[in-house]
């Protein structure tokens, strides 16, 4: 995606965390946090890549309102059309 929009995401980082918690129903759900910290890109261009990419992603819209998920740059929140975030602890 970087590339195809001439953004330079060469030494790109993401960091990702994933926690199980109860559902309150007696299952579990998953909730996932990606963070990408990307030094050669502003914070604007790596929020709209973020966007994008989770948006194009066949997995993300595969488990599309199933799990939380919470983008973010560098801590910032990414806002995406695709998902509701939500905080993983």
């Amino acid at each position: 995606m970087a590339r195809g929009r001439n953004m330079d995401a060469s030494e790109a980082r993401i960091t990702s965390r994933v926690g199980l918690g109860p559902t309150g129903h007696g299952g579990f759900t998953l909730g996932v946090s990606l963070d990408l910290h990307a030094p050669h890109l502003s914070a604007n261009d790596a929020m709209e890549l973020m966007a994008r990419s989770h948006e194009r992603c066949s997995y993300s819209n595969a488990t599309l309102g199933n799990i939380d998920v919470q983008l973010t740059v560098d801590g910032a929140a990414v806002g995406t059309n695709a998902a509701q975030t939500s905080s993983v602890n």
